[in-house]
């Protein structure tokens, strides 16, 4: 019965967590491992991103590439996602083991609408550190064995842990001191994946890729070193809060009150189990790490770093307090404070989910407006420094040829929000290569530019050109650009050149200035399906002819 009900609340919560993720699309560091992990080689597998070994998502993410191409992400979300269940599982049958089936699903409710970290849950490169914490728990699980055959299978979870994820290393802090507090003469059992990682740190390992770092590794902890106390603290008052769906503050104080009852317990002799100081391990060194290598970018509260944080204290917490059975009283008051936690989790999983929308309409805008302009695109052009600064346009259109396109068809682009659609036309216009240039022979004679608009002057036609008197200081007139290009002359003021064909109006900045009394032209490659529209301000009589044949 309760495995059914927790089998329900799982069920729920995967279909909330799949839909938040509806409409995403490779995030930041993930077009790095798209674009720079084409080949098979060793490299291509052990070489760290930043300074993480992360060979597992390399190779689910490469196996994916070839299955799923780049034009179906709701794949790489079902990883991530169906780790997330497998930690809830584990979590469950760890908690049962000790406080049974009731606690065990009080226990796992938390963390499996754990919204707090919807970066862990939505972006599938945090598959590592799912996959680090699913294969902890196992270790952690089959370690209480106490037989040779426990005993592998928790070195192999913990090389796997380790594969995966930096945050492996918290379970193997964990597993070192049980190792040598109950079976020292199985210490080959942290050895193993210790020397392994440690073999890999030697040939590959980077310290100083630290994000965000200035110096050497030792420059960075010894400025980090100071803050480092005050950033642990924030770390795990974060992790209280973000179990709860809380916030920083709010997790403040209950770290605080988690620390009294710690030191109350330490203050009274208690026992401590084995279990307990290894998993008081495992959270020092978590916490400890993130301090010494991410304090000077002060984010303890960052979503992805919460997910192992949260699960740590449900450990701590099972392991530290007394053996007590609820009644159903409690239990039902424990109900309806889970289902608040849930709705408070899941609005915070709701926002992340935002965040990530909006940010994925951006690049698929701009991904669809630089396939219009097509691989003879500049391969050293970057689409957006801001959003996916691993995005240039070589390694982008050999990885579309061979997986597919993540990016919108134009059509739907034309049918976002207008900031999207005014990126879109950004890129487009630096992918082309369109400017405003001067010319010494503007060479008019192509069709008159249809006039969509004139703002404060009056309009004229002379042969095939189209004049306009400004009547206002700031005045333009908006033309649609014939196919071969538009070129125009301003008298006594500078012109101030507009231009979008995505966009349904023109952006604040100007794509560039023309001087008076000299020709000038923009010419546009064409491109199928693509109408461009220039707007031309000043505040000086201009003439504007289409342009006569090719470029």
């Amino acid at each position: 019965m309760i495995e059914a009900v927790l089998g329900g609340l799982m069920l729920g919560a995967a279909i909330v967590i799949y839909r938040s993720g509806l409409g995403l699309t490779f995030y930041y560091d993930e077009w790095n491992f798209v674009l720079g992990r084409g080949g098979w080689n060793v490299d291509t597998f052990l070489v760290p991103h930043n300074e993480h070994l992360l060979l597992v998502p390399v190779v689910v993410f490469k196996l994916l590439f070839v299955t799923a191409g780049l034009d179906s992400y709701w794949a790489y979300r079902l990883v991530p996602l169906g780790l997330h269940l497998l930690c809830v599982a584990l979590l469950f049958v760890y908690v049962r083991r000790r406080r049974g089936e009731r606690i065990a699903v009080v226990a796992s409710v938390p963390v499996l609408c754990l919204g707090a970290a919807w970066h862990a849950l939505l972006v599938p490169l945090n598959l590592g550190f799912l996959a680090a914490v699913a294969a902890g728990l196992g270790a952690l699980l089959v370690l209480e064995r106490g037989d040779r055959r426990g005993d592998a299978a928790a070195c192999i979870l913990l090389i796997l842990g380790l594969a995966s994820s930096s945050v492996g290393i918290s379970f193997v802090a964990a597993a070192l001191v049980e190792i040598l507090s109950l079976r020292p003469r199985r210490l080959w059992v942290f050895a193993v994946p210790a020397g392994l990682y440690g073999i890999w740190f030697l040939e590959y390992g980077n310290p100083d890729a630290v994000s965000g770092a200035k110096g050497d590794a030792a420059d960075l902890l010894r400025s980090n070193l100071p803050d480092a106390p005050g950033y642990f603290f924030n770390a795990a008052a974060a992790a209280f809060g973000g179990l709860v769906g809380l916030s920083l503050d709010w997790g403040r104080l209950l770290a605080v009150l988690g620390g009294i009852a710690l030191a109350v317990k330490v203050a009274r002799a208690t026992p401590f189990s084995t279990r307990s100081v290894g998993l008081l391990a495992a959270a020092t060194t978590y916490w400890g790490l993130m301090a010494l290598f991410r304090a000077h970018l002060d984010a303890p509260a960052e979503s992805r770093y919460l997910y192992l944080g949260g699960i740590l204290i449900v450990l701590l917490t099972v392991e530290l307090m007394p053996s007590i059975q609820p009644s159903r009283g409690v239990l039902a008051a424990a109900a309806v404070v889970l289902a608040g936690i849930a709705v408070s989790s899941f609005s915070l999983l709701h926002d992340g989910s935002r965040f990530l929308q909006s940010w994925s309409r951006f690049v698929r805008a701009e991904l669809a407006a630089l396939e219009v302009a097509g691989p003879t695109t500049d391969p050293g052009y970057h689409p957006d420094e801001f959003r996916a600064p691993g995005i240039a346009a070589g390694p982008y259109f050999a990885a579309v040829s061979d997986w597919g396109s993540p990016a919108f068809a134009p059509e739907h682009v034309e049918r976002l929000a207008e900031a999207e659609r005014q990126e879109a036309d950004a890129v487009l216009i630096k992918a082309l290569g369109v400017s405003v240039q001067q010319l010494a022979n503007a060479a008019p004679g192509g069709p008159r530019p249809a006039v969509d608009a004139a703002i404060g002057g009056r309009v004229g036609f002379r042969s095939r050109c189209v004049t306009f008197v400004p009547r206002i200081f700031e005045a333009s007139i908006e033309l649609t650009v014939p196919a071969a290009g538009i070129a125009f002359t301003g008298t006594g003021a500078l012109v101030e050149v507009g231009l979008r064909s995505f966009a349904g109006d023109y952006a604040e900045t100007s794509m560039g200035s023309a001087e008076p009394g000299l020709p000038h032209a923009v010419r546009i490659p064409p491109r199928p399906g693509r109408t461009w529209h220039i707007r031309l301000s000043t505040s000086a009589p201009l003439t504007a002819c289409g342009l006569r044949g090719k470029a």
